[in-house]
């Protein structure tokens, strides 16, 4: 029986690039099972180069470039969670044929330095990413076309689209697999 997925996000913009592909997730479910169907919270965040739109960031970029991402990031100094009330919200990675980890991290962001700006959270999320992928490569994927690993799909390969407000709290990210990232 195929796995079946459900998209985080609904209806996606094309990528630019011909090598980029999005990651098809399991949506987060809370342990009764129910899947979170209302209208989020709080609004999605995006992720982009300057000068483009909903085509993601590369994570290798963000880890490497983070004291310069005012210079290649849009909007990058925006604090992304200025009205939410929030003070941390709930992380949570899902990866198609490695439902077995179980990632959940929990990020603040309301700093000393006030409200996380889009170019702290994208750092944030990068590096649990990398983490994420470090575990996950010795693990068994159910689904061989999504392995993490050195032969397989990489960090450097990681483009981080959106983070989407699944449920209360609770926040997912879209993201998509570029060889050429």
């Amino acid at each position: 029986m195929p796995l079946s997925y459900s998209s985080i996000g609904g209806v996606f913009t094309p990528f630019a690039s011909p090598t980029r592909r999005r990651v098809p997730q399991p949506v987060y479910s809370h342990t009764k099972g129910l899947v979170f169907a209302g209208r989020p919270s709080h609004e999605n965040i995006t992720f982009d180069i300057v000068g483009t739109s909903r085509q993601g960031v590369s994570m290798r970029d963000v880890l490497a470039k983070s004291g310069s991402a005012n210079a290649w990031m849009a909007c990058a100094n925006d604090q992304v969670f200025a009205s939410s009330g929030l003070k941390r919200i709930t992380l949570r990675i899902k990866w198609p044929g490695l439902e077995q980890i179980d990632w959940v991290r929990s990020v603040d962001v309301n700093l000393s330095s006030g409200p996380i700006t889009r170019a702290q959270l994208a750092f944030v999320v990068a590096q649990n990413f990398a983490r994420f992928v470090e575990k996950g490569q010795y693990e068994h994927s159910a689904v061989p076309d999504w392995r993490l690993g050195q032969n397989a799909i990489r960090f450097d390969h990681l483009v981080l689209v959106s983070l989407y407000n699944i449920s209360g709290d609770s926040y997912q990210a879209d993201i998509a697999v570029d060889p050429r990232a």
